[in-house]
């Protein structure tokens, strides 16, 4: 037994009978998992367990769910019970004054798009969920122009997401989505647009103590709410937004892409309530991808790994062995990371280069943005953080022994000192006076100044997420029976490539990646089918 199973044993005076099953459960916390699915009928556990309906003071609670048994911590029982019950309150008609005719003027066709604006009209509650490039934040822009055109002051709108930098480009992306409108409304827009923040910025959390400002007890002070990139929010976050909601006239709308890598921290919630049916009147899916328009084999290679065809994707793949890229797509079964590095495609080396060799940091970070090598691990050989002076001894060996330049970096934590944000990606230079950092729309530093951050010439994939660059290389796990081997894993990778996309991986781990989901087990589907009266 565990020196930690043995402690909670001790602690929730837990007879042997359940400590197995306890430990089982705390890996699968480990893994991302709430809950875990007893394999075994549950015996006597003692005072340590209790049904949903029994005494609510038990660390533990046993739960009868379908034709399965479950155990969870009744820490996050309550808390996805919480959730589930905030949403289905959420989920009721509450009308603004608009006309179709009226949502006909933002919407240049029927469809999906005009479906969401007239439900996010109606209800407090919308799911607007799609793959990227289908309009997600365009839709959101004109969804918001139709509330201020019935009434709502856009500074009563709240934008939202778990990063910094889904909040920047949630704010750029609307922005850029009104440009087609007039000069008053874009104006609007602008205000409710710069309200963009992180949901700890809003909530006002202090980590020190793990406290929020805004709580059940002090609310925030909005009446519209957006929350976008909702894959990345772990459930503990979850509650804790849903918590500060206003509880009057709050109206709710969440966008993102639930065949997304789930967050970093447990749960799997964003995925679980674009399947629930208890909030399908609330959800409408985006399927027009317009970021693959050109790139058609990238469309079609995403759409076998979210539909789960492994076969298809694989001969897909075969098909476009090309290095040149003649449809965006290229596929090598190489995984020897010098092999695949000393071999880079053109377009990929090129920008490279141009990253090294730039004369100035903000053409350095320009052409950064045109390119991205994602790994799907930060350790290990193969790992993001190890891969920095094998790229620079490359890049130095095919450029005629020009020194570099420029050195990518990536922000790994928030720092409220210099306000930069876990994620950023910036540029170490010689400024003339020693080394300094350039990030976008920032004052170059002293890079002595420089918080904790790690090589940026590859980032993972978790880390890619949200982001798009014309040229991506994805380097896959070696073995099949690798834990990030996902098909989350897959589709949030492929779909990061707007131009052209190289894929180093075996057939066999593809395979395996598009079959296995990677699903995390939770409650919030029991919730969501038993409400508390």
């Amino acid at each position: 037994m565990k020196p930690e199973t043995q402690w909670l044993q001790k602690k929730w005076a837990m007879p042997d009978a359940a400590c197995d099953a306890v430990e089982k459960l705390l890996e699968a916390q480990s893994k991302g998992s709430t809950a875990l699915k007893l394999e075994t009928p549950v015996s006597e556990w003692g005072r340590a367990a209790a049904t949903p309906d029994g005494d609510k003071t038990t660390p533990l609670v046993v739960i009868e769910h379908g034709d399965s048994t479950f155990v969870q911590t009744r820490w996050f029982f309550e808390a996805e019970k919480k959730i589930a019950g905030f949403l289905s309150s959420l989920n009721c008609d509450s009308p603004v004054d608009c006309t179709r005719e009226k949502i006909a003027t933002y919407f240049n066709e029927e469809g999906p798009q005009r479906d969401a604006a007239a439900m996010a009209l109606a209800k407090r509650l919308t799911v607007i969920t799609g793959g990227p490039g289908t309009g997600k934040t365009y839709t959101l822009a004109r969804i918001l122009a139709l509330l201020i055109d019935g009434g709502i002051d856009p500074k009563s709108i709240q934008l939202t997401a778990p990063t910094g930098k889904a909040a920047d480009r949630m704010k750029e992306a609307v922005n850029e989505a009104c440009k087609g409108l007039d000069e008053v409304m874009r104006a609007q827009l602008e205000v409710a647009s710069s309200s963009s923040k992180t949901i700890h910025a809003l909530l006002r959390h202090n980590p020190g103590k793990n406290t929020c400002t805004y709580h059940a007890g002090h609310r925030l002070p909005c009446k519209i709410f957006i929350v976008d990139e909702c894959s990345m929010i772990d459930t503990m976050l979850w509650q804790a937004l849903l918590e500060a909601l206003p509880d009057v006239d709050a109206r709710l709308i969440l966008l993102g892409d639930p065949n997304q890598l789930e967050s970093v921290g447990r749960g799997n919630i964003f995925s679980e309530i674009a399947a629930s049916e208890t909030l399908k009147s609330a959800r409408v899916h985006l399927t027009k991808s317009r970021r693959f328009a050109d790139r058609p084999a990238i469309a079609q290679l995403a759409i076998a790994i979210e539909d789960r065809k492994p076969v298809e994707a694989v001969a897909l793949l075969a098909k476009n062995q090309e290095p040149t890229c003649p449809d965006g797509l290229f596929w090598s079964e190489s995984n020897g990371i010098s092999e695949i590095l000393n071999n880079l495609p053109p377009a990929v080396l090129g920008a490279m280069q141009g990253v090294a060799f730039a004369p100035t940091p903000e053409a350095a970070l320009q052409a950064l943005n045109q390119v991205r090598i994602l790994t799907s691990h930060r350790i290990q050989a193969s790992g993001s953080d190890s891969l920095g002076s094998e790229i620079e001894k490359i890049l130095l060996e095919k450029s005629a022994g020009k020194k570099i330049l420029n050195r990518p970096v990536i922000i790994n934590r928030n720092d409220p000192e210099t306000g930069l944000r876990n994620g950023e990606v910036g540029i170490i230079y010689s400024g003339g006076e020693g080394l300094k950092v350039y990030f976008h729309k920032r004052e170059a530093f002293s890079v002595s100044k420089l918080p904790d951050h790690s090589p940026a010439w590859t980032i993972t994939i978790h880390r890619s997420q949200g982001s798009e660059y014309e040229n991506v290389v994805v380097l896959l796990p070696k073995k099949s029976d690798s834990p990030l081997a996902t098909r989350q894993l897959l589709y949030t990778a492929i779909t990061r490539a707007k131009q052209s996309l190289f894929v180093y991986g075996a057939a066999a781990v593809i395979e395996k990646a598009i079959s296995q989901s990677g699903q995390r087990t939770t409650m919030l589907d029991f919730h969501f089918k038993n409400p508390e009266p």
